[in-house]
């Protein structure tokens, strides 16, 4: 059940993603609308990789593996933060905005039931 959580919150992270990119290429400068993507892209590259590292760490059970894997990848994701905003044409708004869409993901999967579940009242 959690991977197919995972699976559905990636996919409407996607959907909201380019709804919302396409929207503002449509009504402000392509660079900004690149940086809300390229924003919206990290956090859904970010939660993919959180939950195959989560499984594989939980499966060897490791205090060790967990905290380096924790490390590592947070080193990782900072050094690529940082060259993405020293980017000349980076819009450092847009690009928190995009980082920040997975709040309304995440709250759009936590308040509508997935299709197929029927919801139990007893």
């Amino acid at each position: 059940m959690p991977r197919d959580l995972a699976k559905v919150l990636v996919l409407r992270q996607m959907a909201v993603t380019l709804l919302v990119a396409l929207g503002l290429w449509t009504v402000a400068p392509p660079q900004h609308a690149l940086s809300f993507f390229i924003g919206s892209a990290f956090v859904m590259i970010n939660w993919v990789l959180l939950t195959l590292s989560w499984s594989w760490v939980l499966g060897k059970k490791s205090i060790a593996l967990a905290t380096s894997t924790i490390v590592i990848k947070y080193a990782i994701f900072g050094i690529i933060c940082v060259v993405i905003v020293r980017l000349p044409w980076v819009s450092l708004g847009w690009l928190v905005g995009g980082i920040s869409m997975i709040i309304p993901t995440v709250l759009w999967l936590a308040l509508r039931p997935l299709s197929g579940e029927k919801e139990n009242n007893s």
